[in-house]
Formats: C-alpha cells, sequence, structure tokens
C-alpha cells in the first residue's frame, strides 16, 4: 500500500500559469501607469471657474483651452499632466473653449490647443499650438 500524498501549497499555481502571469501584469501596469488628471488636480473648468482661478490664486497658474475631438488638444493635455507632475506647486487646469466663447475673445485665443501661464493675474506666457513638455518646462521656469 503506497502512503497517501501531501499536496504542496504551490501545486495550485502549476495549474493556473497564465492566471498569475497576467495578474502580475497587471499589477505592474498600475503600479507605473502615469498619473491621472484627478491624481494632478488637472480639473475642467468653466469660464468663471478658470477666471475667479485665475483671480484669486497665490501661485502661478497654467490653463490649457481645448476643444472635444481635437486630438492636439487631447496631447495637449497628456504633456500638461507630465508637466504638473514635475511642478505641483503650479496651478493646473483645462478650459474646454467650446463653452467658453468669452474667454476666447477676452484673451485673444486663436487656435487650439493654447496655454497660458497666469502670474498675478496676468498673462505672463502664451504658448499656442501643440509644443512638447520641454518647451512649457523651460517657459515655466524661474515663474513665481
Amino acid at each position: 500500500m503506497e502512503p497517501a500524498r501531501t499536496p504542496r501549497p504551490w501545486q495550485h499555481l502549476r495549474l493556473m500559469p497564465t492566471t498569475f502571469v497576467l495578474s502580475v501584469v497587471v499589477v505592474l501596469a498600475l503600479a507605473f501607469a502615469p498619473p491621472t488628471r484627478e491624481a494632478l488636480r488637472v480639473p475642467k473648468l468653466s469660464e468663471a471657474e478658470a477666471m475667479a482661478l485665475v483671480a484669486n490664486s497665490d501661485v502661478p497658474v497654467v490653463l490649457t483651452f481645448s476643444v472635444p475631438g481635437c486630438h492636439f488638444c487631447h496631447a495637449a493635455l497628456k504633456m500638461l499632466i507630465e508637466v504638473a507632475g514635475e511642478r505641483p506647486a503650479l496651478r493646473y487646469a483645462e478650459v474646454d473653449l467650446s463653452e467658453a466663447e468669452g474667454l476666447r475673445e477676452r484673451l485673444g485665443i486663436t487656435g487650439v490647443p493654447t496655454q497660458l501661464l497666469f502670474s498675478s493675474g496676468r498673462v505672463v506666457h502664451r504658448t499656442a499650438g501643440f509644443n512638447d513638455a520641454a518647451a512649457l518646462d523651460r517657459a515655466l521656469t524661474g515663474v513665481r
């Protein structure tokens, strides 16, 4: 008569190697995923909210202006999130120009995406069109 075998704790892994590998991949993907807009506090603001933020902020504010369906605007927002992660002392926000026609005229925005840097309630830097993160980062250097 043969003695009964006791199961080893790792034997169940032999049956599900694919599940284990996929679990590891998902955990790593979540751990190294880029930060989201919410995590970096890049809210989408209305016209009134954006002007209130600029007027009442004691730190410089970067507003990016975009419209829905604009691929360059989406890329500019990703770039803004990247820069926001490196410079958390500034405030960042996105404004949908299709809902903020008054800002388009008041600030002289002629195209999207456009990033405006405000300090003490005034525009101190303007970037029109899509630029890389390094260009925005250079513009933010030395801003107080």
